[in-house]
């Protein structure tokens, strides 16, 4: 499955606002919990969303300019009786 999306060709949410949460590909950043990093690679996932007020992604409650690409988040789980 593909579904990402390069903030190149288009932003989540509408135009102004802030986006729901979506997950986000950081390319060229990552943190000590990325499996890649560790592997010495230099890329990973975060769930973000666009902040309209300073024209970026946001993830893990700060700016990041490192995110190349997002998609939507998948729908929940049905749940089960």
């Amino acid at each position: 499955m593909s579904g990402w999306i390069s903030v190149d060709e288009k932003l989540p949410g509408e135009q102004g606002f802030d986006s729901e949460d979506v997950l986000c590909f950081l390319n060229g950043h990552c943190a000590l919990l990325d499996a890649e990093c560790r592997k010495g690679g230099g890329w990973g996932i975060r769930l973000g969303f666009y902040d309209a007020d300073i024209g970026m992604f946001r993830t893990g409650g700060r700016p990041d300019a490192s995110v190349t690409h997002w998609q939507p988040l998948p729908p929940p789980p049905e749940q089960t009786a």
